[in-house]
């Protein structure tokens, strides 16, 4: 019953419950597997947070249900990394602050819940840019006090996107088999991009936000991380509760009216030729190309972005305090800046915590921006491009390369995709499309809300060509 990477690379999900069905592998032996992972990798990668106590007992229990023919359903015996700002019964959930580094809630989030319902084995917390990158306007991606800075399992010198970056990392280093993450504007889409992994951020009110810390609770999404597209699929209709989602390619997308959104390249002459190569690839599948679409976002839709966020998080972040079933309830965002100033040392050694104290500042005369009307702004901007093109699909560069870490003046990101669709509340996914030497680059896929299985289906199609290249290459 050996498992080792060669089996995960190779395997989906699905595969692996049907091996732990033939009793051909264990849950048990996954987790061990798992675990020995992040023991031999991270101390350097520092993906991991912290590591459930009870996985391999769960892990027993789920092998004996097995032998006894009764499977919790489509996750049996799978383990998974969970976010440390999504709450856990086993664990603290900290959004990597030393301030909540004891909030131990004895609860588990709703999505947790339907994932654990379903065979789900918790593994570990992921590390987070802290506070989900809502602390400092020069912080660095997958830094926090408590986690330290998580690494890129293909180059530790470089960073692993954010703020979902131990999620990614994780998965990228076979910590768990897929991992949840969390997205305001890009959480998800950019660490996937540049860790070579499968993410999806869902449209908006798909998913229950219930024991997640927030950040803008308007727009905020947990989402799938995966190595496979069909298992982003899985997990997302596990999260939603439903099977609305059909992960399996298409046999052909001739036909398929796909806008090509050249805003969002020129960033890297090299990046430019990997989307290039990938848009011949969709013209030779004969899909209906749209070429050479726009969109330009005004200065003053990111600064209105920003200030909406600033509100919400005030707001939010007091009412999650507030709920909190243990001494940190007396905690509020005043508190949190103090204890962050008194610890500098530790809290600050890199930079500060300059959007906590913008949010802190804040008054009812500077509420002037709606989080409505900037929802409403993003979805008419996306939907004149779908309608007057009728597309059922659009496709640029995730993000560019992920830079060298730097913890003087922060990260260098080159382009980028994700604020539209996650201010629209637009289903996006993320998916390996080819490298900049060593380092991966992502293909973005944005659809309507209701064309996820759309999305999914091309999304698939492209990873098995992908796939096949690689295997005629080797």
């Amino acid at each position: 019953m050996k498992v080792d990477e060669d089996l995960l690379k190779q395997s989906s999900i699905e595969d692996l419950v049907l091996l732990l069905q033939e009793e051909k592998i264990s849950a048990v032996s996954l987790v061990d597997f798992c675990l020995r992972q992040i023991k031999l990798l991270n101390k350097e990668l520092n993906a991991v947070i912290s590591i459930n106590p009870d996985a391999s007992q769960r892990a027993r229990e789920l092998d004996e249900s097995c032998r006894r023919g009764q499977l919790c359903g489509p996750l049996h015996g799978i383990p998974l990394l969970i976010k440390d700002n999504i709450e856990t019964s086993e664990l603290p959930t900290t959004a990597g602050s030393l301030a909540l580094k004891d909030n131990f809630t004895g609860r588990d989030a709703e999505i947790i819940q339907k994932l654990k319902n379903t065979g789900a084995i918790v593994i570990g917390k992921s590390n987070l840019s802290e506070w989900a990158n809502f602390r400092s306007e020069r912080a660095t991606c997958g830094w926090s006090a408590l986690g330290g800075q998580t690494r890129n399992p293909l180059d530790y010198t470089r960073h692993a996107g954010g703020s979902s970056s131990g999620s990614a990392a994780g998965v990228g280093a076979y910590f768990a088999v897929a991992a949840i993450g969390t997205e305001t504007n890009g959480s998800l889409v950019f660490p996937a991009s540049v860790t070579a992994t499968v993410a999806f951020k869902p449209a908006a009110g798909v998913l229950s936000n219930d024991g997640i810390i927030p950040l803008a609770p308007s727009f905020d999404t947990a989402g799938p991380i995966a190595r496979r597209v069909e298992d982003a699929a899985l997990l997302q209709n596990v999260l939603s509760g439903t099977s609305s989602i059909n992960g399996t390619a298409l046999e052909s997308i001739a036909g398929q009216r796909i806008g090509i959104l050249r805003s969002a390249t020129g960033f890297h002459e090299c990046a430019d030729e990997v989307f290039d190569s990938t848009v011949h690839f969709f013209a030779k599948q004969d899909a209906d190309l749209v070429e050479d679409l726009q969109l330009h976002i005004a200065d003053e839709f990111y600064s209105n972005m920003y200030q909406v966020f600033q509100w919400e998080f005030k707001n939010g972040i007091e009412q999650y305090f507030n709920k909190l079933p243990n001494t940190l309830s007396s905690m509020s965002l005043r508190k949190l800046i103090d204890f962050n100033t008194k610890n500098a040392d530790l809290e600050m050694p890199y930079f500060r915590q300059e959007k906590l104290e913008k949010a802190m500042a804040l008054t009812e005369s500077d509420n002037k921006v709606n989080a409505d009307e900037l929802k409403s702004r993003a979805r008419e901007d996306l939907q004149k491009l779908f309608d007057a093109n009728n597309l059922s699909i659009l496709i640029a560069p995730t993000s560019g390369a992920a830079s060298v870490i730097d913890w003087i003046n922060g990260d260098k990101i080159l382009g980028g995709v994700s604020s539209l669709p996650a201010i629209a509340g637009w289903p996006h996914i993320s998916i390996p499309m080819g490298k900049i030497q060593h380092m991966p680059l992502g293909l973005s896929l944005i659809c309507r809300p209701g064309d996820e299985s759309l999305l999914f289906q091309v999304a698939a199609f492209y990873q098995n060509f992908r796939e096949s290249c690689h295997r005629r290459n080797n």
